[in-house]
């Protein structure tokens, strides 16, 4: 079977000729952006820049040398980014990441990313892996909107 083959079985509950690997498929079935380049080394890959695709989580997106080297079955169907900009991880190794993605680093090494407001909606500590949200946009809502009330009764 050819991976496509393999995933289409499993997805139809028929028996493959093996387990399908996924690996990268989406933003939550990857790796940390910071072991990425670990990952490649021990495969025998050459470095590249980790582009970082799920920039809450820090995930990295899979590159095809990788994807063929561990015989991963999948494929990522993701919504890439306009455009990209090159910056770094936390522990100071090259990334790309979406062009609009612009946190802030902070005196004390905590990473903030603010919305049109100037409220700071995430948050990284120093020495963190990734972004926490930090708030609410409906945190001070007393009451749902009058017309949606009528509708909800």
């Amino acid at each position: 079977m050819n991976h496509r083959e393999r995933v289409l079985a499993a997805l139809r509950h028929q028996e493959p000729d093996q387990v399908p690997v996924d690996f990268g498929g989406t933003v939550d079935s990857t790796i940390s952006a910071f072991s990425y380049q670990a990952l490649r080394e021990q495969l025998g890959l050459p470095p590249t820049v980790t582009r970082v695709q799920d920039v809450y989580q820090y995930t990295a997106v899979i590159e095809e040398d990788v994807r063929r080297a561990l015989y991963i079955d999948t494929r990522p169907v993701l919504d890439e980014p306009a455009g990209w900009r090159r910056g770094e991880l936390p522990d100071g190794s090259p990334a790309q990441f979406p062009a609009r993605f612009r946190p802030q680093r902070r005196a004390d090494g905590s990473q903030v990313v603010v919305d049109d407001e100037g409220t700071v909606v995430l948050k990284m500590p120093a020495g963190g892996h990734y972004f926490d949200p930090v708030s609410s946009p409906l945190a001070q809502a007393q009451t749902i909107h009058p017309a949606l009330s009528e509708a909800v009764v």
